[in-house]
């Protein structure tokens, strides 16, 4: 049998972030990661066992502490319409429009310092501006 385990690493001006798929359930955890400088290492500081299917998603990114989800990497209009505030354990309610121009993203995640989303769609590599007056 075939497993397959997904990590995308995010960073945003709270730190670094790994997001993952749980192969026991459909699940996805998110786990927060401080550098321990007596260990010259990563510490986890908090793992998130989060009731999102990570199959249902295109890409998950995080901006300010909440977790956003893209509904479809595929699909030239998409959208995101699922945000979870890690810090605060809820879900926010969120309708951002995102367009693949290439029908294809295979990543997605957020520049803190440049204040962007960025993403390789078919191999292109696009920004998006971040209007933070639209984010929950």
């Amino acid at each position: 049998m075939i497993s397959i385990f997904e990590v995308d690493f995010s960073a945003d001006d709270n730190g670094l972030w790994v997001i993952y798929s749980i192969e026991s359930s459909n699940n996805t955890a998110v786990a927060k990661l401080s550098f321990d400088p007596s260990k010259e290492g990563l510490n986890i500081d908090y793992i998130w066992n989060i009731s999102l299917n990570h199959k249902q998603v295109g890409e998950m990114f995080i901006v300010c502490g909440v977790l956003y989800a893209l509904d479809s990497a595929t699909e030239r209009e998409s959208k995101v319409s699922v945000a979870i505030d890690l810090y605060l354990n809820k879900q926010v309610e969120v309708a951002l429009q995102f367009t693949n121009p290439f029908r294809k993203t295979t990543q997605l995640g957020y520049d803190h310092m440049h204040k962007e989303l960025y993403s390789w769609d078919r191999g292109n590599q696009l920004t998006y501006p971040v209007r933070y007056n639209e984010l929950p």
